[in-house]
């Protein structure tokens, strides 16, 4: 491996190295098949378990697993998150050095649309190369795919479930037919997204869907295939980090944070909706947890404040707390952890975001939660007040007596 953009860190928590290592260490080894890359906890599941889904194709693997850095918000996971023995990992900075340098916008512009061509309009002429797996978000790359040519490879995208996001199509930038054709063109996110990004999803591989959910004409089912590879993948990754430890949180709700931009929160109103949540709740004698986001310090911060004891476990996602024992609900906004625990364990997910105060709230926040319970109403509980929010616990208590 080559060194020149490594960096000064403890190397038992990451192997920091640049893109254009890995992809010069793909360039010169052609027995890696599969380039997998993740910044969240979940991504690195779903990476888990698109790789054990493959295995159990008959798909031998070797590869790259990268984590990355998330440009606004830094680290969420580190190597260690990650089970699959079939190659190296490393980790990337979001500020590594770029594959190209522009003198201005317009000349970014036209790479971007040489890049597009290059990788869409010759896509078949790359069949001849040896094959390697991207295994990536819903939405991949076009300069890693642009990379992955140029180290001449035949390159396959394996797109996995990002959460709750990968169904909620409403969040994805609009257009705005009032704008002009030059803003359009400087518009590299819309054309992007809309335009080239859909011709590449086109060539997703359909028939390896590691997909919790399925879409269909009734909306959103569960894809029964798949789940019993999340259900070992959460047991390895328990069994790796806790062994045959069991962190109790039976009985007691659990609240789970989000890591929401401060800036596009007025007067911390989802602050002060849990604050008095908790507080009935407490009132009405019920044990309460905080799970803060992986990305989230504001809450943490509060944690005395909200009246819960904090579940120190970073590196434990809430799913895989469920492994060992279930609480008695999960209570949030809209959130995976609202979704997984009950499509695995029937663990009821209570959504507050009715609760909230739509105009302390950003644009893009409402149209969030907006978008959330419209796709997952059929799996959340919406609660209007504290009143039905704890009748509806109350219910749960005695179901489970």
């Amino acid at each position: 491996m080559c060194s020149d953009d490594i960096m000064d860190i403890d190397a038992n928590v990451r192997h920091i190295v640049g893109w254009r290592d890995v992809f010069r260490l793909i360039k010169e080894d052609s027995s890696i098949n599969f380039i997998a890359v993740a910044i969240s906890p979940w991504h690195a599941l779903s990476v888990d378990v698109t790789i054990a889904y493959m295995r159990a194709q008959g798909i031998t693997m070797n590869g790259v697993i990268c984590c990355a850095e998330h440009f606004d918000t830094g680290w969420a996971i580190d190597e260690s998150y990650f089970l699959a023995e079939c190659g190296r990992k490393y980790s990337i900075p979001a500020h590594h050095e770029p594959f190209a340098k522009y003198d201005s916008k317009w000349d970014r512009q036209i790479n971007n649309l040489q890049e597009y061509k290059y990788v869409l309009w010759d896509w078949m002429n790359w069949q001849n190369k040896p094959l390697l797996y991207y295994i990536c978000p819903n939405r991949p790359d076009f300069q890693l795919l642009m990379q992955m040519k140029m180290a001449g490879r035949y390159v396959q995208c394996i797109a996995y479930d990002e959460g709750v996001a990968t169904y909620m199509t409403t969040l994805q930038p609009k257009p705005n037919p009032i704008k002009s054709i030059h803003d359009l063109w400087l518009r590299r996110h819309y054309i992007r997204q809309h335009i080239f990004g859909n011709k590449v999803r086109s060539f997703l591989h359909k028939d390896k869907n590691t997909f919790l959910f399925n879409r269909t004409s009734k909306g959103l089912e569960v894809n029964d295939y798949i789940l019993p590879y999340y259900r070992e993948i959460f047991s390895q990754r328990y069994a790796m980090l806790y062994g045959k430890k069991v962190l109790d949180i039976s009985h007691a709700i659990v609240i789970c944070t989000t890591a929401w931009q401060r800036d596009k929160i007025k007067n911390n109103e989802d602050l002060k909706v849990l604050i008095r949540v908790c507080k009935k709740l407490r009132n009405e004698g019920y044990r309460l947890f905080l799970k803060t986001h992986p990305r989230d310090v504001f809450f943490a911060e509060h944690a005395k404040e909200i009246g819960a004891e904090v579940l120190d476990v970073p590196e434990m996602s809430m799913e895989l707390l469920c492994v060992k024992t279930q609480p008695l609900a999960i209570i949030g906004y809209s959130s995976t952890t609202l979704v997984v625990p009950y499509v695995f364990w029937k663990i009821p997910g209570i959504c507050l975001t009715n609760l909230l105060k739509r105009d302390n709230l950003g644009e893009s926040y409402r149209e969030e939660i907006d978008s959330f319970k419209s796709v997952f109403s059929n799996v959340v509980t919406y609660v209007n007040n504290d009143v039905q929010l704890c009748d509806f616990l109350e219910g749960v208590k005695n179901e489970n007596v």
